[in-house]
């Protein structure tokens, strides 16, 4: 059940990558199995194995960084770009979802804490079935951009400033969603402090894509 649940919570995090910026996410679908199934066995063997969970979210983002990359065909600017818009945006989503879910009394911090069990199992299907609606409603609704072309990209290319700057600031907020992430689980309390930090934090990155987007 781990790895099932561990596959579906990347794809779903794939999913909003690809519909947000308007890619045909099942002309992928065989990639992103792939990528969310490697994704997944590394969850399993960091949390479970080595039990060293909070290296969990380290592991995954590097992997869908470099699966965008080398298999999908995403040049290196826009795969660290991407896969931090389609983490961040999901990782706000479980917070979110948790924090409402802990104010009505179905799922406490201890078994958010959890990496096995029927509690963690089912608030992992919710986040999972709130995502995957959140990626149809931007799709239905035609949302995202469209500045990065659907791959395969050239290899290299040299980057602009206005990309060199964004490039930074992506830089920073991986730093950001990793310390915040260690913060949870070393420490708990998943305070509205926590919430307002990655939801300014995805808004100033949907921001400068919305300058890529226009070139403001």
């Amino acid at each position: 059940m781990f790895l099932i649940l561990g596959t579906f919570d990347v794809l779903v995090t794939l999913s909003l990558i690809f519909i947000m910026f308007r890619w045909p996410f099942f002309s992928y679908i065989k990639e992103c199995i792939l990528i969310a199934l490697l994704c997944s066995i590394e969850s399993f063997i960091t949390r479970m194995v080595l039990h060293i969970p909070e290296w969990d979210m380290v592991g995954q983002f590097t992997i869908i960084v470099l699966s965008l990359r080398f298999i999908i065909k995403v040049n290196p600017y826009h795969s660290l770009t991407l896969a931090l818009v389609g983490t961040l945006a999901y990782s706000e989503f479980v917070i979110i979802v948790f924090m409402l879910l802990d104010s009505l009394g179905i799922v406490t911090s201890n078994v958010a804490m959890q990496s096995s069990g029927l509690g963690i199992f089912t608030f992992q299907f919710i986040c999972e079935c709130t995502g995957a609606l959140i990626s149809f409603l931007i799709y239905k609704f035609n949302l995202g951009f469209s500045y990065v072309a659907v791959p395969p990209h050239e290899r290299i290319r040299k980057l602009t400033k206005r990309e060199k700057i964004t490039l930074t600031f992506h830089s920073i907020a991986v730093l950001l969603l990793t310390s915040v992430m260690f913060w949870i689980i070393n420490f708990g309390g998943v305070g509205y402090k926590v919430v307002l930090v990655g939801l300014l934090t995805l808004v100033a990155v949907l921001y400068l894509a919305y300058k890529e987007e226009y070139r403001l």
